[in-house]
């Protein structure tokens, strides 16, 4: 496999920022490459506050096609396991993720462009959380465990580089509370400097750094 030096983060809010008030992973990945003085890299933010996977192909075309070929770091699954508090279902149905997930690997490989997948991190620990209940009588959790593992399945299947963000949280004893912000699910300062350690060490993998 290929890697371009050319990184983009195509994903949802976690990929976004939310509102920047604490960054995204991409500026301080950015920041950490130039401290050891690997050079050569670019870094494009190709998030969406509140977007599923479907949201993401459908502004494929648009938004990513230019940036092509790249290392594109597929983050997505917050949005699409959400259960909103008057709704009983998931936003995207398992199945319908794991298509989509495929389908976004599909289009950016065609086009000489590689996948690094995202499981995402552990939500809304705790009953403190503002979206911790979700309207199928599940935690935001409970809701996210079986589409993370969907990721894995299918970064498997693809033989596709995979960042379990989850597992690295919980093989490394982090609390996640101190990631969050109150809502339990966008990161604070903290959560980014740990997302992005994690993506970091990924990327100098990739490109034997």
């Amino acid at each position: 496999m290929t890697y371009s030096k050319k990184i983009v983060g195509f994903g949802d809010s976690i990929t976004n920022g939310h509102d920047s008030l604490y960054g995204n992973w991409l500026g301080r990945v950015d920041a950490k490459m130039k401290e050891i003085g690997a050079e050569g890299f670019e870094f494009i933010n190709c998030g969406h506050n509140g977007n599923t996977a479907a949201n993401g192909i459908d502004r494929m075309e648009k938004e990513l096609f230019g940036d092509l070929p790249a290392t594109c770091v597929v983050e997505f699954g917050v949005n699409d396991c959400n259960v909103r508090e008057w709704m009983s279902v998931n936003r995207s149905s398992l199945s319908e993720f794991k298509r989509n997930l495929k389908e976004i690997y599909r289009v950016i490989t065609e086009r000489g462009g590689s996948v690094l997948f995202v499981a995402n991190h552990i939500l809304a620990p705790d009953e403190s959380s503002r979206y911790f209940a979700q309207g199928n009588g599940k935690t935001y959790m409970e809701n996210l465990i079986p589409y993370n593992q969907a990721v894995r399945e299918v970064a498997k299947e693809l033989d596709a580089h995979l960042i379990d963000v989850e597992k690295y949280i919980l093989d490394n004893n982090i609390d996640c509370r101190k990631m969050l912000r109150d809502d339990g699910v966008h990161l604070c300062e903290k959560g980014y400097e740990i997302y992005s350690d994690i993506i970091f060490e990924h990327l100098k993998e990739i490109f034997d750094l």
